[in-house]
């Protein structure tokens, strides 16, 4: 994950943007967390959609990639792709497109690095020192219990109808949502 950030940080150093709102997801949320020095990046917003905060983030794929040699993991991992590729839902389809365009060691040695991060509970807290507005969103097919119980006081926000792939499966109330909070029309924090 810190290799990931390091190589954002480079891109949004280089642009030397004004105002810089982020926006990550999945694990994309975790490495634009470990950027190192917020204020140098005029930070305006952070949106985080289902990015890993907490242990519990790592139920799914993460957690098993991560205790799995790289061998068996290689395995599990072409058996994923195949099964994804042929789901009933576009919004798995799509993810399985992504994740076969990567290569399995950087995937899984990212996951290792993902899970420790996530159990360090540093991401959290990161998340929650960060000094501009933000948010945290989720799908509701999605959302895990013990994450928003972490973020009590903070935005929240559901979105319907929707899983983990909020981008694919409700864009337009994503995007709308993400308006939203940028321009500091964010409903208020909710507690569920």
């Amino acid at each position: 994950m810190e290799d990931y950030a390091a190589y954002l940080k480079s891109i949004v150093v280089a642009r030397r943007w004004k105002k810089l709102h982020i926006v990550a997801h999945s694990m994309g949320g975790a490495a634009a967390l470990l950027l190192d020095r917020f204020d140098d990046l005029s930070l305006s917003t952070f949106i985080n959609i289902e990015g890993n905060l907490i242990a519990d983030d790592c139920a799914i794929l993460s957690r098993r990639a991560a205790e799995s040699s790289f061998e068996i993991f290689l395995k599990d991992f072409k058996a994923l792709k195949q099964k994804a590729g042929a789901s009933s839902d576009a919004a798995v389809r799509c993810w399985a497109d992504w994740i076969g365009r990567c290569d399995p060691q950087a995937y899984h040695a990212a996951c290792k690095s993902l899970v420790a991060w996530s159990d360090s509970g540093k991401l959290l807290d990161r998340y929650k020192k960060l000094p501009c507005p933000k948010a945290y969103i989720f799908g509701e097919r999605s959302k895990v219990p013990a994450v928003l119980e972490k973020l009590k006081g903070e935005i929240c926000i559901e979105v319907a109808k929707s899983g983990h792939f909020i981008m694919q499966e409700s864009p337009d109330v994503l995007y709308e949502t993400i308006a939203r909070v940028i321009t500091g029309k964010a409903p208020k924090p909710a507690s569920y």
